[in-house]
């Protein structure tokens, strides 16, 4: 079996190559619309009700000159009940909503996660049979991780204004818990690190993969 560091560079450099293309498609194509596309319709699927009775806008952000794709506007039924019933005590016919706002970047929260992934198993020494599985495999988890990250981040926000908006945890140290594990968590290189463990998860626990990768590295 060779392993030369030659069969390593080639993976590398091979790797290299189909991230940079992908970045390409996503900055200068339609790549990064695609995914903000996404990403807004899967949040809006997902958390538009969240909780007993939290809502969830995710709109477009409207200012180009911002890093941001996206805006979440968040409210809840019970400050718009409170708001309503506080100006008709005033004898007012219309009152406002002071919603709780954040932008994101849907291609730094998600787009970059499949990149890197798809990038790795294109690269990766397999057949085209496994790698289709290994698509299968890894998606559907960065799928998951991606929506994870949203729900802590929106589970936060909320119980940090609870007495508002009456959604969320109430109990203090578990939303600093929370707190904690999302400062972790949100961070893109985090999120990089979780793409790469989900590929060397697959890459390494299937005996039919490691028998091809094995094969071709005493072909190199």
């Amino acid at each position: 079996m060779n392993l030369s560091p030659s069969f390593w560079m080639k993976r590398l450099i091979i790797f290299s190559l189909i991230f940079l293309c992908i970045l390409f498609w996503a900055y200068a194509g339609a790549g990064k619309i695609i995914i903000s596309n996404f990403y807004q319709s899967q949040a809006s699927y997902w958390f538009s009700n969240f909780g007993n009775n939290g809502e969830v806008n995710f709109k477009k952000d409207k200012n180009k000159a911002s890093d941001y794709d996206l805006m979440v506007v968040m409210t809840s039924k019970t400050q718009k009940k409170n708001a309503i019933d506080e100006a008709r005590a005033l004898g007012k016919q219309e009152t406002q909503i002071a919603p709780l706002q954040f932008p994101i970047n849907s291609w730094s929260v998600a787009g970059l996660f499949f990149a890197f992934f798809i990038a790795l198993l294109i690269a990766a020494p397999l057949s085209i049979k496994a790698k289709l599985v290994g698509f299968a495999f890894g998606l559907p988890i960065l799928y998951l991780f991606v929506l994870f990250k949203l729900w802590v981040s929106l589970l936060l926000k909320f119980s940090r204004f609870n007495s508002k908006f009456q959604v969320g945890l109430e109990n203090v140290n578990l939303v600093n818990w929370f707190d904690s594990f999302y400062n972790i968590i949100k961070y893109p290189y985090f999120g990089l690190m979780f793409s790469l463990i989900v590929f060397l998860a697959y890459f390494f626990t299937n005996q039919e993969k490691k028998k091809d990768v094995f094969n071709k590295m005493a072909n190199t």
